[in-house]
């Protein structure tokens, strides 16, 4: 993974291709604290463990995938 970065400080996580639908990969440079991330098949959320502005407000980052029919 280091190899196609430009930083060596960074996270990231993978949700494994499943049948003929290709997987899917995140990658984040470390300039948050990462409490929690989670993964299923459609999505990768990734929750930051800094409060925001806000008191319990999170800032939460996701990748998600979606078959075409689903969009329409």
């Amino acid at each position: 993974m280091q190899r196609i970065w430009f930083d060596a400080d960074f996270g990231f996580a993978v949700v494994q291709a499943e049948g003929a639908s290709g997987g899917l990969i995140t990658i984040w440079n470390n300039v948050f604290k990462v409490e929690e991330v989670i993964l299923r098949k459609n999505f990768i959320l990734i929750r930051d463990s800094d409060l925001f502005l806000l008191e319990n407000l999170y800032e939460d980052v996701v990748l998600l995938a979606a078959p075409c029919w689903f969009l329409m």
